[in-house]
């Protein structure tokens, strides 16, 4: 590739973090969904990762926010999948990275969010369209970069997320036992991470979130969190 942009490296504050394991059941992800639209007139089909990521994030925020007490802009980094666009087939971490910005209380609303989130959505895929493998490649660069500056600038507290939805993970991990009755990841060292997994059948979804220690030990206690997601066991660690 000519002339990549030059992207500045940064390196987080080492800070220790907790991950925990939540369960949406299938029923709690309906009223969800429906809270979503029913509350909102452009929010259209949300899907499961859609609402599940607007209430963690919520949810999240409200942990960051009761230790100083004050709100903080926050910056929610998503990965899209470029499998289309690009083929298939296609080898290797073929994503693109997208961000949502919430500068008020009033933007981490969940029908809100998600109307934000689905708007953040198709302006990516309008922007990729047409775009060869060249030029989606340049272009998720000069996004890196612009993250990256983002970030060094520290005006937002930073979430990001990631989805393995709808990978059809628990048909082809089998270690000669069967079929798992439930995958998990080792534990994810870097703050404000969501990681979003199908369960076995269902609609269901699971979810490893990893937060500091003091933002965790407020979050785990989340009213409006509870309401919707279980917390399931712990989340294995790899030494």
């Amino acid at each position: 590739m000519d002339n990549p942009p030059n992207i500045p490296n940064i390196v987080p504050e080492p800070q220790r973090c907790v991950s925990r394991m939540y369960h949406i059941s299938s029923f709690n992800m309906t009223r969800l969904k429906d809270i979503v639209a029913t509350n909102s007139g452009i929010v259209q089909n949300p899907t499961r990762v859609e609402v599940a990521t607007a209430l963690l994030h919520k949810c999240g925020v409200a942990a960051s926010k009761a230790n100083p007490g004050v709100f903080k802009p926050t910056m929610l980094i998503h990965l899209m999948n470029l499998r289309p666009p690009i083929p298939l087939n296609t080898i290797g971490n073929a994503t693109c990275h997208y961000g949502t910005m919430s500068v008020s209380e009033d933007d981490i609303n969940l029908t809100n969010y998600v109307a934000r989130l689905q708007k953040a959505k198709q302006k990516l895929r309008d922007e990729l369209k047409g775009m060869n493998t060249n030029q989606l490649a340049a272009d998720e660069l000069k996004r890196i970069k612009q993250g990256a500056d983002i970030l060094k600038r520290d005006i937002f507290d930073v979430y990001s997320c990631n989805s393995l939805c709808n990978r059809d993970l628990h048909k082809h991990v089998d270690f000669g036992w069967g079929r798992p009755a439930r995958l998990s990841v080792a534990r994810y060292s870097m703050k404000n991470h969501f990681l979003f997994m199908d369960e076995r059948t269902g609609d269901r979804i699971n979810v490893v979130v990893t937060l500091t220690e003091a933002d965790m030990s407020i979050f785990q206690n989340n009213e409006e969190l509870l309401e919707f997601a279980s917390p399931v066991g712990s989340v294995p660690r790899i030494s």
